[in-house]
């Protein structure tokens, strides 16, 4: 096979494979791409509206006068920190199409009709150079047929068209090199183009997920450690409900403490067994009660119960005791928290599983679950 012929065969295979092979491909990736696009604008909306439900979450975690301020405002951080997040990678899709499905779309409508007039260029070009080539072949191979019998050593007239032939063949074959270089050099650059866009979005991503990385990681220590201990109250509301017991001790100190001593130890059990009754946990009728010594007691309702009285009297020697068996956390102010082997005095009577008692470790006073000891 002559070169010019191989060199036509790959010319016109480079040609086909743009038209007939990378083309629709091209189209289907910027087909994929814009469902993509749109998936991204989806996950996107369905973020922003979990980021608005956490950020309520956590404003009324915040403000909770309990112990959740400090975990509300860790929430809250962790909410701004997704929303930066999802904001980055909005502008990340907008970058998406802006700077891969565009010119991809862009290039693809404009060069394929290029490629397609190269190409019939080409083939109507070695036409031209095909033509007088392959004349001045067939005249060489007449005259050698017509002088093959008579031919008695150099004809000028053959030598003249094989010269002839030669030229048309080097022309034909200058033509093809050319337009196989200019074939490849196309095929070249329309990858090169998809494979420079494809990078920028490859740096775009690297980036949103190193920027995503920072931040989440950036307070990630700081966060775990407000969460370790969930049966710990935080130093802030132990100081709270310090103040409060403080507070209790002064306004009873008179009524208690003030009394002849022959009164006060009696005074002092009177008032811890009203207030351990007062503050059963369980609804109590809306009444109001008056003690033996005269004094009013608070009207409760059965929507609330009253405070535990956290600073008591001590309590009386020969009460029996209790070792906790299990962690106990009141979840109110009027039941008693204690952790696994801490000394509970039993004072009074149970009643329906619950018991009155003082922790003897932390002085405190309130209900827990009899079971737990």
């Amino acid at each position: 096979m002559a070169q010019q012929e191989k060199m036509h065969m790959l010319t016109d295979y480079v040609y086909k494979n743009i038209l007939e092979g990378v083309n629709p491909k091209l189209r289907q990736l910027l087909v994929t791409g814009r469902a993509y696009q749109k998936a991204l604008h989806g996950v996107s909306s369905a973020a922003k509206a979990y980021i608005d439900s956490m950020t309520s979450l956590a404003s009324v975690s915040k403000q909770s006068k309990g112990a959740t301020s400090d975990i509300g405002a860790a929430l809250l951080q962790i909410a701004e920190v997704q929303r930066e997040i999802n904001t980055q990678s909005l502008d990340m899709i907008k970058s998406f199409h802006a700077e891969l499905l565009i010119p991809l779309e862009s290039k693809q409508d404009s060069e394929l009709k290029q490629i397609n007039l190269q190409y019939k260029k080409y083939l109507q070009g070695r036409k031209i150079f095909c033509s007088p080539y392959e004349k001045a072949q067939s005249n060489l191979k007449k005259y050698r047929k017509k002088i093959a019998k008579t031919k008695m050593g150099f004809d000028p007239k053959e030598m003249q068209l094989l010269r002839t032939s030669n030229e048309y063949q080097a022309k034909l074959e200058e033509y093809q090199r050319s337009s196989l270089r200019q074939a490849l050099l196309e095929d070249h650059s329309r990858h090169c183009f998809l494979l420079d866009k494809l990078c920028v979005m490859v740096r775009n991503y690297a980036s949103y997920h190193n920027k995503a990385h920072e931040l989440l990681t950036h307070r990630l220590p700081e966060w775990g450690e407000l969460c370790k201990q969930p049966n710990v109250l935080p130093e802030g509301t132990e100081a709270l409900l310090r103040e409060y017991a403080g507070s209790h001790h002064h306004s009873n100190s008179e009524s208690v403490y003030d009394m002849p001593a022959s009164n006060q130890q009696q005074q002092q059990q009177q008032d811890v067994y009203h207030t351990h009754n007062a503050t059963y946990p369980h609804n109590a009728p809306h009444t109001m009660e008056e003690d033996p010594y005269g004094h009013h007691q608070q009207q409760r309702s059965s929507q609330s119960m009253p405070r535990t009285i956290t600073v008591p009297p001590p309590p009386p020697s020969g009460r029996p005791q209790a070792r906790a068996l299990y962690t106990h956390v009141g979840t109110g102010d009027n039941q008693l928290s204690f952790t696994e082997g801490d000394i509970v005095t039993l004072i009074g009577d149970k009643k329906d599983g619950w018991q009155y008692g003082e922790n003897t470790r932390t002085g405190r006073y309130g209900w827990f679950p009899i079971s737990f000891t």
